[in-house]
Formats: structure tokens, C-alpha cells, sequence
């Protein structure tokens, strides 16, 4: 596991305090399902993996199968292009791309009527922040969605990594304005705090496969 952080990146393990106190927060649904991404380019699929996971333990689903795996998930879809996408070396997805293949999962394992996928692109970190916080306050009050990044490394990090990538975000600390990372390439990141405009000017990056901007997707409970 990776030190390598820069200052203003806290990791959980020294900082708790708002989790003990937030027993409604987004956190405890979903980190029982925190994952190691399967190869290199598996973060979407990792990360799709959490949040259907997490959807579904909300639904009661789990009791009768049990969670969704990588592999399961790609099975069950029968999604190749995907697969491709995720192998080692492959080239992932978008931020459009995963949208695609999360709506998809959600309708295949029975939670589309109830739930929906939302993505927000980000072309200006400055511009997005208010109503990234806006959402990420929305689903630590409510705990009926959930949401995850799409961001570069190297702009969150600080560690040199050029490329970009997918996890979800655990929690939002809105008194301290700090979001918690659940980073699904747990090998080399552990969880951390950030500072949310700091997770914004990741995102407000473009896709290398594609070229739109990455961002943030929002998984939530349909009204």
C-alpha cells in the first residue's frame, strides 16, 4: 500500500471521528463491499461491482444470492465488450461507457425500476463544486444513493500516475469539506479524506479513450 499522498490527503485509518458519529452515512452500506479491481483497467467494473452490491443489499437481495463478483457481473450480462475493455492493458471505460453498462446491470438484477444512474461530466472544477456538494450532502442526509468518481490519479494522488480511473466515494464530511475515497485499486490506495474541490479538479479532466470529460456518477433510489 501506497504513502505516497500529499499533506491534504488524510487517510482513514488516522481520521474516524466523523464516521463514529454518522451512523446514517453512505459509508456503512457500502463499505462491506469495498473490492480489489481484478487487473490494471478492471476500476469500472470494480467499481460498477460496489454499487450494485451496495443497491442490492438495500433491496434485501443479497439474503437470496449473495453478491455479484467481476466475473459474475460480466457473465450474467454477457457483456464482451466490457470484458475487453477491463482486461489487462485494455483501455476501460468512459464516463459515458459506464453509465451505459451500470444502468444495464441495475435492470439485469432487478433494481432499474427502483433505482437510476446519473452522470455529471465536469469541465470546470470551480463550476461543479456547489452542486457536488449539493448531492454528496443529499446522500449522507437521505441514504438512498450513493455515488462514485471518475478522476485522474495523478491530480488526486499527487503519485505521478497519468491515467485516469474509477472508485466510489464513501462519505462526505461536509463540515470539513472533505470527501472519503474508497479506492477499488486497494493495493496501492488506501481509503482517504480529500478535499472535495481537490477530487473536483480530478475529475475536470478528459477521457484518453474517448475524449469527453470524466466526473461523477450518482446512484440513487427513484422518487
Amino acid at each position: 500500500m501506497t504513502h505516497r499522498h500529499t499533506p491534504d490527503l488524510i487517510p482513514l485509518r488516522m481520521d474516524h471521528a466523523y464516521l463514529r458519529g454518522a451512523p446514517g452515512s453512505a459509508y456503512w452500506s457500502i463499505a462491506p463491499h469495498l473490492i480489489q479491481q481484478a487487473t490494471d483497467s478492471s476500476c469500472s467494473l470494480a467499481t460498477a461491482v460496489m454499487l450494485l452490491n451496495t443497491v442490492r443489499g438495500c433491496e434485501g437481495h443479497l439474503r437470496h444470492t449473495g453478491p455479484v463478483s467481476e466475473d459474475s457481473l460480466l457473465d450474467t450480462l454477457g457483456d464482451e465488450v466490457w470484458r475487453t475493455s477491463v482486461a489487462q492493458d485494455g483501455n476501460g471505460l468512459s464516463l459515458t461507457e459506464f453509465a451505459a453498462c451500470m444502468e444495464r446491470a441495475l435492470a439485469t438484477f432487478e433494481c432499474g425500476g427502483s433505482w437510476r444512474i446519473e452522470i455529471v461530466p465536469v469541465t470546470d472544477a470551480d463550476a461543479v463544486t456547489g452542486g457536488l456538494r449539493a448531492a454528496l450532502t443529499e446522500m449522507e442526509r437521505s441514504g438512498t444513493g450513493f455515488a462514485a468518481a471518475n478522476f485522474h490519479l495523478d491530480l488526486f494522488y499527487g503519485d505521478g500516475v497519468d491515467v485516469g480511473h474509477f472508485s466510489p466515494i464513501g462519505a462526505y464530511d461536509a463540515a470539513r469539506d472533505l470527501v472519503l475515497m474508497l479506492d477499488v485499486y486497494k493495493k496501492d490506495y488506501e481509503p482517504v479524506w480529500a478535499p472535495l474541490p481537490r477530487l473536483a479538479k480530478a475529475m475536470a479532466t478528459l477521457s484518453r479513450k474517448t475524449g469527453e470529460p470524466r466526473g461523477y456518477a450518482l446512484v440513487s433510489r427513484r422518487k
